[in-house]
C-alpha cells in the first residue's frame, strides 16, 4: 500500500487555537501522523477532526550542530514534544526563549522555508 501524501498535506491546516487530526469512525482513535488506515483497528474510514491546539511540553532539546550544511543557519535549534489536550503527541519546533517541562503551549502549523512545520509557543491565557 502506498500513502497518498499530497492528499494528506492538503488537510494539514489550522484555525486559531485548533488543529485538524485524523479520527477513526470505528474506534474513535485520533492519530498523527496521518495514515491510510487507523493505527488501532486498521479501519479505512478516517475523517478529519478539529482538536484543541493547546498542550504541554513534555520533552525538549536544543540542537547545536548537524551533518547537513543546509541547516547551519537554524542552530541553535529548539525542538520538543508536545502532548495535546486530546492525548496526541507531536514533535514541534519551539518558539520559546526559555522552555521548561510541562509548560502550557499552543501549537500551530506554519510555512517555513517552503515546508509545513508545527511550531509551539507559550500559551497566552485569554
Amino acid at each position: 500500500m502506498t500513502l497518498n501524501y499530497p492528499r494528506f498535506h492538503k488537510q494539514f491546516r489550522t484555525e486559531k487555537g485548533k488543529l485538524f487530526l485524523q479520527h477513526c469512525s470505528e474506534c474513535s482513535t485520533l492519530q498523527y501522523p496521518p495514515r491510510e488506515v487507523c493505527r488501532t483497528c486498521l479501519c479505512d474510514t478516517l475523517e478529519w477532526k478539529t482538536v484543541s491546539a493547546q498542550g504541554k511540553l513534555v520533552s525538549w532539546t536544543v540542537l547545536h550542530t548537524g551533518l547537513e550544511p543546509a541547516f547551519e543557519n537554524r542552530f541553535p535549534w529548539k525542538i520538543g514534544e508536545v502532548k495535546l489536550e486530546c492525548g496526541v503527541q507531536l514533535i514541534v519546533h519551539l518558539d520559546i526563549e526559555e522552555p521548561f517541562f510541562f509548560m502550557e503551549v499552543s501549537v500551530e502549523l506554519r510555512l517555513f522555508e517552503e515546508t509545513l512545520m508545527y511550531f509551539a509557543s507559550k500559551h497566552q491565557k485569554e
